[in-house]
């Protein structure tokens, strides 16, 4: 059996220490200003490990589910404007078409849409699309200016690929599409819908708007994100969080 490296244990001490932080700590909405800052410092780590898996493996392939692409976006794109709008930022949607069958990664999705909208949000309102053409939907984020962080464009760019897309970039729009393809597995479980997206945590709507870091548009301090990342057992215990 290979070994795991050193990256990989402590991918999953954070995960572990991160999913027993989850499930002792109330729903985000209902914590403190301080339970929220180390939420968010929380989801920052998770943050950080989940684009480092998904770039480290650039280029390999990966499972995808068959479904209804544009409803998957329709409602990812919805929970980040819930959230957006929360914090100041409007976000506009304009997602044409009824339904579009194809093979896509649910997750990846779920993660790269948010990411997305969150480097773009430094420039004010954002206008969010989805286009239907013959062979492909194309999602484009329009802001006042390009988005311009290397690891968003990366990851852009990988889920791009995996979904035999491109990527274009002009002026303040960034935009990726999804080639319509036959295959994938079925999906495990239902889509989830926008308000359930916002309600849980760990999706990846929550994970990429809610955490703090260096990322573009984060909404709360840095406030000791490189430690906690360096210290991936160390999140704020019930107790801890008691003598806030």
């Amino acid at each position: 059996m290979k070994k795991k490296t050193h990256s990989e244990r402590s991918e999953g001490r954070c995960r572990q220490a991160a999913a027993e932080y989850f499930l002792a700590a109330p729903p985000f909405w209902q914590q403190s200003v301080q339970e929220q800052k180390r939420t968010a410092r929380v989801l920052a780590c998770l943050r950080k490990w989940e684009m480092k898996s998904i770039l480290q493996t650039a280029g390999s392939n990966r499972p995808l589910f068959r479904g209804d692409v544009i409803d998957a976006v329709r409602e990812t794109a919805e929970a980040c404007a819930i959230l957006l709008a929360a914090r100041g930022t409007p976000v506009q949607i304009d997602i044409g078409g009824v339904q579009r069958i194809t093979a896509f990664a649910p997750r990846i999705l779920e993660l790269t849409i948010p990411l997305m909208l969150r480097a773009a949000g430094m420039g004010g309102a954002i206008r969010f699309t989805l286009s239907e053409g013959a062979r492909a939907v194309t999602l484009s984020v329009h802001a006042a200016h390009p988005i311009r962080q290397p690891s968003v464009l990366a990851l852009i760019q990988e889920t791009a690929r995996l979904h035999r897309g491109s990527v274009a970039v002009l002026g303040g729009t960034t935009a990726f599409s999804i080639k319509i393809i036959r295959g994938g597995h079925p999906l495990p479980f239902p889509l989830p819908s926008a308000e359930e997206l916002v309600q849980n945590s760990l999706s990846g709507v929550c994970v990429g708007l809610l955490s703090s870091g260096s990322v573009s548009g984060c909404f709360f301090p840095e406030d000791e994100v490189s430690r906690s990342c360096r210290s991936h057992s160390s999140f704020p215990s019930s107790d801890e969080k008691s003598k806030v």
